[in-house]
């Protein structure tokens, strides 16, 4: 049952919003008549469970919690290991950290139990902060003000929540990660939307400040052209934005989780290849098992070991992404954006799902799609965290926007219904230097959740634009360094990019997006002219050959050019020097750049046998019988059917 908190005498108007409320006295409780109904807050400790090994989750917003759990695992792992700290073990991994999974009434009218994350001294800690107490408002967090009106007590008590968390837990555990030489990585809990992360860890940036390696983790094989799932560039782009602005070594991945035993080479190339394009340089494979016994046969990694017969030539997945990482990791990140994050205007609309399923759907897709549009449009940015920017940014005056190591030329204000007033102040120095601010879409009308003029008033001496693609776009266009054309001369909007500088050279990767293609039964790709800002000779680094190849380039309008056939799971890796560009002879395909074309035709079915049992069906064939048309993968063909197949190709 918990012990008790406070009793709310909660009064709704028929519209389910907040008429009034107050708190009620126990000692006052008998004699008080309610006007609405009366709702008793508890403070409970989480029940054991069997996940926890029968016990329960630390709580991550207690510091004392977390030096405890250090002591009976990180000095553990020390006292066996300290001499191979960032050494031979550079870093420590933590794993989906979170606090109590915040919930919500479906609609305003429900008489069931909720509950929000809390720890003992969180009333004391919110009144030092903010001057007002905590548990008098409780009602504020759950239910919605009339009128639109937007609660402060709400906005205060989720950022507060986010601050405990990142100062309680990942700050403890980088304080001793310091201490003891190694490094601290991970990743957090639910980062990539705005629902999913302030329902357990308030803000996903606040934390990854003291990330050594920021990292993220990609489950399953999620993009558009298989199953519907958005491919998590949100996630990734706040870990490398994380990475960028504290100077970190690089984003570290959890990857391949969940892909099943028929993931191929082409999934693996390709599910790493937009998180490399994204930042990610550590890859941490999910997962190797020692064995198949017992509970393990039912996991359903891609297994890079003995179990899977293709583990030893994994080597050529891993020389690829080496070749990359090396390149890409030198110099610095050539990043002109900056992107307001607008987690905490999803803060005020936290109330009964029924009242703000529309605002919340909208402020999470317009999130997702602006994050999509910029890297597909091959304009790099990094997120700026409101709740980190005081500490990464001076108020000066300055024609660019300094936030921590990055600088940034232009910032992008997207919809937002609250801004903090530390944003405002450096916005409007920054915009006074001579930088340019865009706002788009909404304009927000709350400073720190209170009502203000402010942010309107600087936006009317910046640029205004709609929120949409193509203003987006548009706007940003002159500070392009990059773009990937169609044959009809548009942006092909399938593609993922990097750019690294480092002396007079440039780095630059590119890979491209749209598996469908490899789906379809259209294999071939598409052609592609790649126009670079600049004159520059242009190579290519093969990352399967080790080759260096000089590319054929033209320039034209202080640009230069070059032609590539982007193909399903193909990737670019490019060198830029200060010169000429060089006419030679276009080179082969690649080993991940086929050319399809036939080989020896069997005029009637041959004889084979086997050197073992045959363990990689041939299950997933494009076919065709005669000189008819090649047909797309067909998944309904019976195995009975399959296996007659395989043996007649």
């Amino acid at each position: 049952m918990g012990s008790y908190f406070g009793v709310f005498d909660v009064e709704l108007d028929r519209d389910g919003f907040l008429h009034d409320y107050r708190r009620i006295s126990p000692d006052n409780l008998p004699r008080t008549k309610a006007r609405g109904k009366l709702w008793y807050a508890y403070l409970e400790v989480t029940t054991e469970q069997s996940w926890f090994d029968n016990q329960t989750y630390v709580d991550t917003l207690n510091p004392d919690a977390t030096r405890r759990f250090i002591e009976i695992t990180h000095q553990e792992y020390a006292k066996s290991l300290r001499k191979d700290f960032g050494r031979t073990l550079p870093a420590i991994f933590t794993d989906e950290p979170q606090f109590t999974h915040k919930q919500y009434f479906q609609e305003p009218f429900e008489e069931r139990d909720l509950i929000l994350p809390f720890t003992d001294d969180l009333p004391k800690t919110f009144l030092k902060e903010y001057g007002t107490r905590l548990g008098d408002r409780l009602p504020e967090i759950f239910w919605e003000l009339p009128r639109a009106k937007c609660s402060v007590t709400r906005y205060r008590y989720h950022d507060h929540l986010a601050a405990r968390f990142a100062s309680a837990y990942a700050d403890v555990i980088r304080k001793w990660c310091r201490e003891n030489g190694i490094a601290m990585t991970g990743h957090m809990m639910e980062e990539p939307t705005l629902a999913s992360q302030t329902g357990v860890l308030g803000e996903a940036m606040r934390s990854l400040r003291s990330f050594d390696i920021p990292g993220i983790d990609i489950l399953c094989d999620h993009h558009p052209e298989t199953n519907g799932q958005p491919v998590e560039f949100t996630t990734a782009k706040q870990a490398q934005s994380a990475a960028r602005q504290y100077g970190r070594d690089g984003v570290m991945s959890e990857l391949y989780s969940v892909t099943n035993w028929d993931f191929t080479f082409a999934g693996h190339k390709a599910q790493g290849d937009w998180q490399a394009a994204l930042g990610v340089s550590v890859r941490m494979h999910h997962l190797s098992l020692v064995t198949l016994e017992g509970e393990a046969k039912r996991d359903f990694p891609a297994s890079i070991f003995y179990q899977s017969p293709w583990y030893k030539e994994y080597k050529l997945i891993e020389d690829h992404f080496a070749g990359v990482n090396v390149a890409m990791t030198r110099g610095k990140p050539c990043v002109k954006v900056g992107v307001i994050h607008r987690v905490e205007s999803y803060w005020t609309c936290f109330g009964p799902m029924s009242q703000t399923k529309d605002e919340r759907a909208d402020r999470d897709k317009e999130f997702a799609h602006l994050t999509k549009w910029l890297v597909h449009g091959l304009i790099d940015f990094d997120f700026i965290s409101e709740s980190l920017l005081p500490s990464q940014c001076a108020l000066r005056k300055a024609s660019k926007l300094q936030v921590g190591k990055m600088s940034y030329e232009t910032v992008l204000v997207p919809g937002m219904r609250t801004i903090r007033s530390t944003t405002l102040d450096r916005l409007q120095a920054y915009a006074n230097g001579g930088g340019t601010v865009i706002f788009a879409g909404e304009i927000p009308s709350l400073v720190d959740a209170v009502e203000s003029d402010r942010a309107r008033i600087l936006a009317a001496n910046c640029v205004r634009i709609d929120f949409s693609k193509i203003k987006i776009m548009q706007r940003l266009e002159p500070i392009r360094e990059i773009g990937v054309y169609g044959p009809d001369g548009a942006l092909v909007n399938e593609f993922a990019c990097q750019i690294s500088e480092s002396g007079q050279d440039r780095f630059i990767f590119i890979c491209y997006t749209n598996r469908g293609l490899a789906m379809d039964g259209n294999p071939s790709g598409v052609s592609t002219t790649v126009r670079i800002k600049g004159i520059w000779k242009v190579e290519v680094l093969d990352t399967f050959t080790g080759e260096t190849r000089l590319l054929p380039a033209t320039d034209k309008d202080g640009c230069t050019s070059v032609e590539h056939h982007s193909h399903p799971v193909g990737s670019l890796l490019l060198r830029l020097s200060h010169s000429k560009p060089v006419k030679v002879t276009p080179p082969k395909s690649s080993v991940f750049s086929p050319v399809w074309i036939e080989g020896v035709r069997l005029e009637s079915p041959m004889k084979i046998s086997l050197s073992e049992p045959n363990v990689l069906l041939l299950d997933q064939p494009f076919w065709r019988v005669g000189t008819e048309r090649w047909r797309p993968r067909d998944w309904s063909i019976p195995h009975r059917k399959l296996v007659s197949l395989q043996t007649c190709l």
